[in-house]
């Protein structure tokens, strides 16, 4: 039972990875761990100002600060589409390997006020 319990443990840290982004092996995130009362909790956040230190390392390339909004209804004319809300930076798109299918990630830097939706929301929209 030990052995399969490694066993599937190695496996799920494989195949949580999302193996698309360029040069995945040189991603880190960040995790936050509280301790309280001898119980640990770990989160998949950091402080968003910790960004800034980290940036004048100099094994550091890139940082990327992702702030999540909350889940939101958006109402079209197709009816309730559920959208999942994050904030984030210009160097979210050189960092992670996702594509847009139209636009250009620096727009973000021109414009603070630019949308990203994904490919299933531009389909029920």
């Amino acid at each position: 039972m030990a052995v399969g319990v490694i066993i599937f443990t190695g496996l799920k840290a494989t195949f949580d990875t999302d193996g698309f982004h360029p040069e995945v092996n040189q991603l880190v995130r960040i995790l936050t761990q509280h301790t309280l009362e001898g119980e640990q909790t770990q989160w998949a956040t950091a402080p968003l100002p910790l960004a800034s230190p980290l940036e004048n390392l100099s094994f550091i390339k890139n940082t990327v600060r992702v702030r999540v909004a909350g889940k939101y209804n958006l109402q079209t004319d197709k009816g309730d589409l559920p959208i999942d809300i994050k904030f984030s930076e210009p160097s979210f798109f050189d960092v992670f390997g996702f594509h847009l299918l139209s636009g250009n990630s620096q727009s973000l830097a021109d414009n603070s006020g630019t949308l990203f939706l994904t490919e299933k929301s531009m389909d029920f929209a």
